[in-house]
């Protein structure tokens, strides 16, 4: 296995060196994280420390599919370590300046796998979205379509009120808010 693991470690340098040939970086990160799951359990600890930095190293050069492959590493330690180690690696990755929507969704992904919804996770995940595209009434509409599932009524003004004073188009937000308030 550990031979397996340095020939992807070798690969790194190649890709580097053959441009900008992103669909081949995601390529070897999803092979290396193929062998990197059939190693024993009692070496992960070393597995996750060396995907981290493989994921941090290919993120710096193909900052286009950075949120993919922190995405696959957290769908990864969730599996092999549990919802814990996930949660606090995504901590880390979410905390970083603007984190991109394909983590955000991984991180989504990874909360709605689990039996009982963690209201305060899931809020700052939406509250992520909506600060980056503000004037958008997209991720608006999604947070208040999550609160509504979760039977949080109270919640609602106080989202449709934020959103009213940022969205760009207000009689389009305000139309589609009661769409979906009616349902």
């Amino acid at each position: 296995m550990r031979q397996l693991l340095k020939l992807v470690d070798d690969a790194l340098p190649q890709i580097k060196s053959d441009g900008e040939d992103v669909t081949t970086a995601t390529e070897i990160v999803r092979w290396r994280f193929a062998a990197a799951a059939t190693l024993l359990k009692d070496d992960l600890d070393g597995v996750q420390a060396r995907l981290s930095r493989y994921v941090e190293e290919s993120s710096r050069r193909y900052k286009k599919t950075e949120g993919e492959l922190q995405g696959k590493l957290l769908l990864w330690v969730c599996e092999q370590r549990g919802l814990v180690a996930a949660r606090q690696l995504a901590d880390k990755y979410l905390g970083r300046p603007a984190p991109s929507k394909a983590l955000v969704d991984t991180c989504f992904q990874l909360e709605a796998m689990q039996q009982r919804t963690d209201l305060l996770r899931m809020r700052k995940l939406h509250e992520i979205l909506v600060g980056q595209q503000p004037q958008s009434s997209e991720p608006w509409l999604e947070w208040i379509k999550f609160e509504l599932q979760q039977s949080q009524f109270d919640h609602l003004q106080i989202l449709y009120q934020r959103a009213l004073k940022t969205v760009r188009d207000t009689t389009s937000f305000v139309s589609q808010y009661n769409a979906v308030v009616q349902v």
